[in-house]
């Protein structure tokens, strides 16, 4: 006879610990991954896939393609909405409310459009499949971009651009929101894929180049885009008597160029069957809709019949039927997943000022001809790409030598309290501009004779934030692809960056208090609140948090 395959919800066959079946369905039992082919897409012979001894990996090349690729893309997203807001403010004249409002909202949509990404890649189609597919629609809103910004579409170039080239911006933002947000679901996953083989601390690493190619990317299209808009085209003489560069169609133009460069180097990784790539796995919603029906049918059959036993989780009444037992395993550890996440809207509310607010907050503040305001953001990707290294070959290391290897969360906590600080720091430098000047009745900001505050007080908080994303962003990234289910890494990932979404939402309703007299609330409020969260998240996920990277998974 052979052996009756275990029920992954059964407590008399498996752990009832979460934790353990976690691990089981993460994966460690199940048959390598198979490549992308054009012949088939689901099966082809199995690829040479990277190895690890100690802290050390080979990368296959598959991986390098991709780390090219999202370097091009994050070039492209970074370098034309780095320009959104004076953009927005100063061609399209929208008050900073309303610029905040809309930056808010198009963040929102393609944080949002993740889980579209995601669901479409683990349901339909794979990740390459999906990765070619929503690059479509990025390119599109790129290309929309750049026509509606130049010169000729306007009514009176650059005074009254007219319905049209507000219409098409809308549509831009929609489908580079929409190409963004299938982009990011899943190409992150689709390089862990090519791991594995990999295990552990391995993952950390992975994810930390992972994020060190996307601040490589964002280091160039920061600093070169507003650039371009200055140096490109007439000057525009702004109300408060300043100016601004008319170019933005160059600006908007070199990230269309790349990204075209990146859909060509990706598509050449397919052709050459480099990807490994875990094929569709079916209808994932109607999977576990199905499986929760099951499970409270049963429960409900069990209160009927007088044989009703409390179980660990309303999920584990689906454990004694073959065709749902798997799918009800996965979605409670999905559902499990999910919840530290609940914490990260506060954190993004506050990462996203840098886009937005702190941009407006350094255009009131003393600066060089040659610097404008959004350009110090290139402080952030700096910072990233000198430290993540350093963090990866030195301090991690270190830490680890001294036996301390903090957990994703624990990392996620440490980034939620250096946010909180920049933002402290933030409405610090608001008390001070206060002090040292007024704002008139258009909200236009006086400065005092002699007191003004040079714009290089903003490094600090620009290279605070950059470190919490060491922290929390890297940490979220790793934390949802190892804890999910393998057959819902991408949807998992998805609900990770829906996070970035939810805190939009929150940016969206405040944007009417967000005024420059009312920054000093702002960023305290936001700093104070996410500080405040710290708390509970500590305390609610302290069991998760103790348990630590090792070269063996995840203990």
């Amino acid at each position: 006879m052979g052996t009756p395959q275990k029920n992954p919800l059964q407590a008399d066959k498996e752990p009832a610990d979460l934790e353990q079946l976690h691990a089981a369905a993460r994966g460690n039992t199940s048959a390598p991954l198979q490549p992308l082919s054009d012949e088939d897409d689901d099966l082809e012979k199995k690829p040479i896939l990277p190895s690890e001894a100690g802290d050390s990996m080979q990368w296959p090349s598959s991986a390098y393609f991709i780390l090219v690729v999202e370097l091009c893309e994050r070039l492209s997203f970074y370098g034309a909405t780095i320009v959104f807001y004076p953009y927005m403010q100063n061609l399209l004249e929208y008050s900073q409310g309303e610029a905040n409002a809309v930056y808010n909202a198009f963040n929102f949509w393609g944080y949002s459009a993740t889980v579209l990404g995601g669901y479409v890649a683990d349901t339909y189609t794979g990740r390459v499949r999906a990765l070619l597919l929503f690059a479509g629609f990025f390119t599109f809103g790129l290309a929309c971009l750049f026509f509606q910004a130049l010169p000729f579409y306007w009514n009176d170039f650059p005074e009254d651009p007219g319905w049209h080239v507000n219409m098409l911006f809308g549509t831009a933002c929609f489908f580079i929101g929409l190409g963004m947000g299938g982009i990011k679901s899943n190409v992150s996953t689709l390089m862990a894929d090519q791991m594995r083989n990999a295990s552990g601390k391995a993952y950390s690493t992975v994810f930390r180049w992972f994020y060190w190619c996307i601040n490589i990317g964002a280091f160039v299209g920061i600093l070169t885009t507003p650039i371009l808009h200055d140096v490109i085209g007439d000057k525009k003489i702004l109300e408060d008597g300043d100016e601004d560069g008319t170019g933005y169609w160059a600006s908007f133009g070199l990230p269309l160029i790349t990204f075209l460069t990146a859909i060509a180097i990706f598509y050449s990784g397919k052709v050459m069957n480099l990807y490994v790539c875990q094929p569709p796995t079916g209808s994932l919603l109607s999977r576990c809709y199905s499986a929760s029906k099951f499970a409270l049918k049963e429960r409900a059959a069990a209160k009927e019949c007088g044989r009703y036993a409390a179980k660990e989780h309303w999920l584990d009444w689906a454990a004694g039927s073959k065709e749902y037992a798997q799918d009800a395993a996965d979605f409670k550890i999905a559902l499990s997943v999910c919840v530290p996440l609940l914490y990260f809207p506060f954190y993004w509310l506050c990462y996203n000022q840098m886009f937005s607010n702190m941009i407006s907050q350094a255009d009131i503040l003393d600066q060089p001809s040659w610097l404008s305001p959004e350009s110090l953001n290139v402080v952030g990707s700096a910072t990233l790409i000198l430290m993540i290294p350093i963090f990866d070959k030195f301090v991690f290391p270190f830490l680890s030598s001294r036996g301390w290897n903090p957990s994703p969360l624990r990392r996620i906590t440490i980034g939620f309290f250096l946010v909180a600080l920049a933002m402290f720091y933030c409405g610090a430098l608001e008390v001070f501009l206060h002090q040292r000047g007024r704002y008139d009745e258009n909200d236009d900001y006086i400065a005092d004779e002699g007191k003004t505050i040079s714009v290089w007080w903003q490094i600090p908080p620009y290279f605070t934030i950059a470190m919490s994303e060491i922290f929390a962003s890297v940490g979220g990234l790793e934390y949802a692809y190892t804890e999910a289910p393998k057959s819902m890494k991408s949807v998992i990932m998805a609900m990770f960056l829906l996070t970035n979404a939810a805190g939009s939402i929150i940016g969206i309703i405040i944007s009417p208090v967000v005024k420059p007299p009312n920054m000093v609330y702002i960023y305290f409020v936001s700093g104070g609140w996410l500080l405040f969260l710290v708390i509970p998240f500590t305390l609610q996920f302290r069991h998760r948090q103790a348990r630590v990277i090792t070269n063996d998974g995840v203990v």
